[in-house]
């Protein structure tokens, strides 16, 4: 039987996730071009072959992709982030390849399409609009009242989102994220630009649902419980599988498969992120790529004895996944946030955690002696160190990893404490 090709779209930013992607294909017998905006020296024990080029470039990505296809001859193309899920849907297009439709994948890529494409089911959605200057945020405002979120449509990883509950408020926001979208500081908003949506804020508990599409059967893996910082909703907790009450996830997974449907994606793993409210289950937003977060990586692998890179490549080669999803544990993890900027020192008592049994693994994200800024000047250096544990109950997780986050404090030049005990 011919051996698998499987063309991967950059990796992800932490190594450890990039790692476990890199090593389910190994597993499977598959082999990997790696198609990277920068050089990855890290991880070129891990591929096959590796083409540098900018990826943000759709059409020069598309040129290079056909030279590369004649020279390596792939089986599949993937991604592992928001940045080039729309390139991984062009690639498997033009190759006749399992993969989401560009359609699909432009309507999961931005905030707005994505709403647009789902308001038929406007019992499932916030109260939005499309906001691109002035005028339109005036008439956001007049439409979604307050309180209300502001962000960009097309960011990822928490980037630029502002809770407002007055005018001046928006209007702050409004002008802060016209800096903070500009493609030449960050390329993310290469594809949206300056395009935001105004949308009313949703109260309750959030969380997210892992999954994969595999010729139009949407597999539901599980439903992950979340914490986000009050200031600008970043990530730094979650835990799976959820606390959530049976009849309550019963919803959750009816309504995922509804919006899945509703977007018509098709061979790709989804991420969908919601929050459950005092009306029911709100959509906040889904991604047809994995869940980050070590949530797939890590959390997942470890909750249920299921790799979910693997089988997410089986699909994504066309060969037929095995799932069948038990749970064995409760698994979490905890980043550790930075509270003041400035050069990265220490980390308090992180002795605490590498002796702690509940502890897995304890992965350090910034180095040592790094100047760190927080959002909203900076949304990628907050997070320092992530703590991932495992237990018998969402209850021992969450324990576990409030208690070691309360004492393995983040340490800058400048709020070092005379009492602490710098490791």
């Amino acid at each position: 039987m011919k051996e698998k090709t499987i063309l991967y779209l950059n990796v992800r930013q932490t190594v450890h996730e990039a790692k476990s992607a890199l090593l389910a294909a190994k597993r499977i017998g598959y082999h990997i071009l790696l198609l990277s905006d920068k050089p990855q020296p890290i991880l070129d024990n891990y591929v096959d072959h590796v083409e540098v080029t900018d990826t943000y470039d759709i059409n020069k990505s598309l040129d290079v992709v056909h030279q590369l296809q004649k020279k390596f001859p792939f089986d599949g193309v993937v991604t592992w982030g928001d940045r080039d899920v729309e390139l991984m849907a062009a690639i498997s297009e033009r190759y006749n390849l399992p993969g989401p439709s560009i359609l699909s994948a432009k309507n999961a890529r931005n905030k707005y399409r994505m709403r647009e494409a789902l308001k038929e089911l406007k019992d499932l959605l916030p109260k939005y609009h499309r906001v691109t200057d002035v005028n339109s945020l005036e008439a956001a405002i007049q439409y979604v009242g307050f309180p209300a979120v502001i962000k960009p449509t097309g960011a990822s990883g928490s980037k630029g989102i502002f809770e407002v509950r007055d005018v001046g408020e928006a209007k702050k926001s409004f002008s802060l994220l016209r800096e903070i979208t500009n493609p030449n500081q960050d390329k993310i908003f290469s594809y949206s630009g300056s395009e935001l949506i105004f949308e009313e804020y949703l109260d309750g508990n959030e969380f997210s649902v892992e999954g994969l599409v595999c010729n139009n059967e949407i597999i539901i893996v599980g439903i992950t419980d979340k914490e986000t910082t009050q200031d600008y909703h970043i990530e730094f907790q979650h835990i799976f599988p959820s606390s959530q009450n049976e009849e309550r996830q019963k919803i959750i997974i009816k309504n995922t498969k509804i919006i899945v449907e509703k977007l018509n994606l098709n061979n790709c793993a989804f991420h969908l992120e919601a929050k459950w409210t005092s009306n029911g289950f709100k959509l906040v937003e889904i991604a047809a790529r994995i869940g980050g977060d070590y949530i797939t990586s890590h959390l997942i692998p470890l909750a249920t004895n299921i790799n979910f890179y693997e089988q997410l490549l089986k699909i994504i080669a066309g060969d037929e996944p095995k799932l069948n999803v038990s749970y064995v544990q409760h698994v979490g993890m905890r980043s550790l946030l930075a509270k003041n900027s400035g050069k990265l020192v220490s980390i308090s008592e992180i002795n605490t955690a590498l002796i702690n049994p509940n502890i897995l693994h304890i992965f350090q994200e910034q180095p040592f002696h790094k100047m760190l800024t927080l959002p909203p000047n900076n949304f990628s250096l907050l997070r320092v160190a992530t703590l991932i544990a495992q237990g018998y109950s969402h209850k021992n997780v969450l324990e576990t990893l409030t208690s070691l986050s309360n004492h393995c404090q983040v340490i800058t030049e400048n709020n070092i404490p005379a009492e602490l005990n710098i490791c």
